[in-house]
């Protein structure tokens, strides 16, 4: 449990400080979240060399491009399902994700935050579907551990509820969109043992949702 713990106050406290209003669309939001995972992806990739975990973790299957890159891409198409049944023109979660894409800005229009978003996605993978499920395996066994590091998941982007809140309230599009993807990627790892599946389905799946046009259009 003291890698789920840790994990979600370390990414709960960057969400904080780089989801603030002042900061949208601003390299300070960027660097903090590069920052934040660049230290908990280091820390990960840390202790699951050290259990002998790490190669098996990372390990590369004939298959594995392409079962990322389409799961990433079922997962976008999932998304933009989702939004035009759950948040239509001019609805409370179409506000809650115009709300996070004005935070975010434009990724596309610079190599390098298209580098920023794939680095964080991979981070993100070796943390929460490297160290924090393993240990929750290790800690609770496979079965909860997949729903939990989900939870966990979720949880740490919980900050963005108040911070990206605007004219419909509170926002909780950041945690729901957390937990669902946290769900499936969790389970994917679980059932493949390995994570360059996720690691790919997660940048593919950040890279053409990063346009607002994508979800907003």
């Amino acid at each position: 449990m003291k890698p789920a713990l840790l994990c979600s106050a370390v990414v709960a406290g960057a969400m904080f400080v780089a989801m603030r209003p002042e900061f949208a669309e601003q390299w300070t939001m960027w660097a903090v979240l590069v920052a934040s995972y660049g230290a908990l992806g280091a820390l990960a990739s840390y202790r699951l060399y050290r259990t002998g975990a790490l190669g098996e973790c990372l390990r590369f299957r004939s298959g594995d491009m392409t079962i990322g890159i389409v799961l990433g891409l079922l997962l976008t198409g999932a998304a933009l399902v989702a939004k035009r049944v759950i948040a239509p023109a001019g609805s409370a979660p179409n506000e809650w994700l115009f709300q996070l894409y004005a935070q975010l800005g434009n990724v596309h229009k610079s190599p390098a935050l298209v580098g920023a978003v794939a680095f964080i996605g991979l981070a993100e993978e070796v943390v929460w579907r490297g160290w924090v499920l393993r240990a929750l395996q290790t800690d609770l066994g496979a079965r909860r551990a997949a729903p939990l590091s989900a939870l966990a998941f979720g949880l740490a982007h919980l900050p963005t509820v108040w911070t990206l809140r605007g004219a419909a309230g509170l926002n909780p599009a950041l945690v729901f969109a957390s937990l669902g993807a946290g769900l499936i990627w969790a389970f994917v790892a679980t059932f493949l043992g390995r994570l360059w599946p996720v690691i790919l389905s997660h940048v593919v799946f950040s890279y053409f949702l990063a346009s607002p046009l994508s979800v907003l259009g």
